[in-house]
């Protein structure tokens, strides 16, 4: 498995997503909890600034084969992966989505990872599935 890989399944799981099926945890699984999804996010980090601080660190480990998963590009902007979600941002976030905005701009503006956004939409139930937030956005105009 490549670190790449590792990476994103753990960041997903820590936006409260099963990485494998999509779904999102349920309140009570055990890696839904605060406790370890901060330490999940503490692990992404440091593992995250070796990366940085590594130059030729590779991304990968000896049995890891190229172009095996496709792969989540999070966008981390200020940190908040993994804290709870404020009304204020739920509401900025219905109110964006039903303005018709694209999903980068929603993202970039909530500070929050694509599979967070729309995992946060199918439990306000704006959406059916996470990819449905893919398709309802793309190729939309920017407002």
């Amino acid at each position: 498995m490549e670190l790449k890989r590792a990476i994103d399944l753990v960041t997903t799981l820590a936006d409260g997503v099963n990485p494998i099926t999509g779904e999102i945890l349920a309140e009570n699984d055990s890696c839904n909890q605060l406790e370890v999804v901060r330490a999940l996010n503490l692990l992404l980090r440091a593992v995250q600034s070796t990366l940085k601080s590594t130059p030729n660190s590779t991304q990968s480990t000896p049995n890891s084969t190229q172009n095996s998963t496709p792969k989540c590009t999070p966008n981390r902007k200020d940190g908040k992966e993994g804290k709870p979600w404020s009304r204020e941002e739920e509401l900025l976030l219905c109110r964006m989505f039903d303005d018709g905005r694209q999903g980068q701009d929603i993202c970039t503006t909530l500070g929050r990872s694509h599979v967070a956004v729309a995992a946060r939409l199918v439990r306000l139930g704006r959406i059916e599935q996470r990819a449905d937030f893919s398709e309802r956005t793309a190729g939309r105009p920017n407002r």
